[in-house]
């Protein structure tokens, strides 16, 4: 059950990410929906938390559709499980999927108007994150701070992401593509545009996390193989501190004309982002 898991992530934390694989698969406007219509009151305000001024939205994407900010959060089990190899051992760990709360039909209930509300189950634990989406060309940034203790950012294959220092930090996804080859991410022109980012702000770069960090090469995408990162940020409401980490996945793509399967390879569990 999604609630199982997510009591789970909520009490293991760093735990929780060395023993199962997740893979972020959020529908962004689902967000801003599930947060507007809450019969919670409290949940609509929360949406709009963290989020920052010139964040940079690509053309034609309104904050209807996408938005950095605070919203709520559920794990769902996957039928799948991820491949480890450990000391030169191959096993099992659970894989899942990051989804939006309000996905469930029991989150939602129907209105005589067409309309829909989002009401928590009476004993359902979502998680309350920041949440930093992104879009081609663009740069989304938010300010973490106590509103939440997690933080979660769109699947990065082919992005980068900046932290700010201080016990607020700014956290930015960008990804702007080459201007000679539009379909590749440039890393080079991302991060001037993050460092410009942050400059407006008035922060610095403090930490990234960049597209040669992690990225499949070439050869092996011709192959079918990519590589997926997953960035969790978890507050530390004693000290007042944040701390971040990046699972890394290997799919492998099955073709299914030939009776071969999509295989996740969890190669990364647990990677302080220093």
């Amino acid at each position: 059950m999604a609630g199982g898991a997510n009591k789970l992530f909520l009490k293991e934390k760093e735990q929780f990410l060395k023993a199962n694989l997740i893979e972020v698969n959020v529908a962004a406007r689902l967000l801003i929906t599930a947060a507007r219509f809450n019969v919670d009151a409290t949940k609509a305000p929360l949406a709009s938390a963290g989020r920052l001024g010139r964040t940079g939205l690509a053309r034609q994407i309104t904050t209807d559709d996408k938005a950095a900010g605070v919203f709520d959060f559920d794990l769902v089990k996957s039928p799948t499980k991820a491949q480890l190899i450990k000391n030169g051992r191959q096993t099992e760990v659970p894989m899942y999927q990051l989804k939006a709360w309000g996905d469930k039909v029991s989150d939602r209930t129907a209105k005589p108007d067409g309309t829909v509300e989002y009401r928590k189950p009476k004993h359902a634990h979502p998680i309350t994150a920041y949440w930093v989406p992104w879009n081609p060309n663009s740069c989304y940034s938010a300010r973490l701070g106590a509103q939440a203790d997690f933080f979660f950012t769109a699947a990065m294959d082919g992005c980068s992401l900046a932290i700010s220092s201080g016990a607020s930090p700014v956290v930015t996804h960008a990804n702007y593509k080459s201007k000679t080859r539009p379909d590749v991410a440039s890393e080079s022109r991302t991060m001037r545009h993050i460092q410009q980012r942050h400059a407006d702000l008035g922060v610095d770069v403090a930490v990234s996390l960049r597209k040669s960090q992690y990225v499949a090469s070439s050869a092996q995408k011709q192959q079918g193989i990519n590589k997926l990162v997953t960035v969790v940020g978890f507050r530390d409401p004693a000290t007042n501190s944040w701390s971040f980490y990046w699972q890394r996945h290997k799919v492998i793509y099955g073709d299914a004309t030939i009776g071969t399967h999509t295989q996740h390879v969890l190669t990364d569990r647990l990677v302080p982002l220093v």
